[in-house]
């Protein structure tokens, strides 16, 4: 029962095991090599969507503004922030700098994975087609070899 348990999930989460007993069932009640195929082409999939939603709020979050809005409701208050802010700016402008520039490289890279399983299950979808056409092939065969005999 321990191989359904993701790892890296900090909690359990029973939606995620059955998935995994439905995987393991899958895989293991196959009826061929094309259905293996088929089964682990739908895997992928459900893992591209799964990265495409990470890479879509990536996106949208790698950049950090060093500047973040000060509420003006309290003028006394936002003054003093200011001020706070003037002087330890020099402090932060670095790290943030570095921090941008590391999501940068993190989202580029996790986009480029994207790709690359994007086009393997692209792949994947022309070799179960041209599988499926050799075994039609080959059954067409074994049944034209069945009448030539008799």
């Amino acid at each position: 029962m321990i191989k359904f348990f993701d790892g890296n999930l900090t909690q359990a989460d029973s939606e995620n095991v059955f998935n995994n007993v439905n995987r393991y069932i899958l895989l293991n009640s196959s009826n061929g090599v094309l259905d293996d195929i088929a089964v682990l082409k739908d895997l992928l999939d459900e893992q591209i969507n799964d990265l495409n939603r990470y890479v879509n709020s990536m996106d949208y979050l790698y950049n950090i503004d060093p500047i973040l809005s000060i509420d003006a409701s309290n003028k006394m208050k936002s003054f003093i922030k200011k001020i706070i802010r003037k002087v330890i700016q020099w402090c932060f402008c670095d790290m943030v700098a570095k921090q941008t520039e590391f999501n940068t490289h993190v989202d580029q890279y996790v986009n480029s994975e994207v790709m690359t399983l994007t086009t393997i299950s692209g792949e994947l979808s022309f070799l179960m087609k041209k599988l499926l056409e050799n075994e039609n092939k080959i059954n067409k065969l074994v049944e034209d070899n069945v009448k030539n005999e008799k």
